[in-house]
């Protein structure tokens, strides 16, 4: 590769990855896409107190949530640093119906009736609920 190409294309790529924001389930693996990094968090007198290798994914916990720096290096010329911040939800567990109590509620036909339904589910994955009505006369 030239020596023109190579720094057209350092442009390109410092101008479209700025900045990238990953999410990530606890529990699951995960692989930050770039030859090293390092967590922001962890810089001690402005030298990173720990760099990984990306190439080798890990389960990801609570603590992985933060900012990083990742480093590639561009046709050997010079290491482009750009900020990473990955976020790390909870487990997903499916959003649990806490009223009306078994999932049902007696009602006296032709009075009318004002159902309220509660979902429980963790705050930092809620989920997208839909209620919907069965007509049981359609079945008969």
């Amino acid at each position: 590769m030239n020596l023109s190409l190579c720094l057209a294309l350092i442009s390109l790529i410092a101008c479209a990855e700025s900045t990238m924001h990953y999410r990530a389930v606890r529990g699951d693996m995960f692989k930050m896409p770039c030859e090293r990094w390092s967590r922001v968090e962890d810089l001690k007198n402005g030298i990173p107190a720990v760099t990984q290798n990306s190439r080798v994914p890990f389960k990801v916990e609570a603590a992985h949530s933060g900012n990083y720096t990742c480093k590639t290096r561009i046709c050997t010329l010079r290491i482009q640093r750009f900020p990473h911040y990955l976020t790390i939800y909870p487990e997903k567990y499916p959003p649990i119906i806490t009223h009306p109590a078994n999932n049902t509620e007696e009602v006296e036909l032709g009075l009318s009736y004002t159902l309220t339904c509660k979902v429980n589910y963790p705050e930092a994955d809620p989920p997208v609920v839909q209620w919907f009505m069965i007509d049981t006369m359609a079945f008969w």
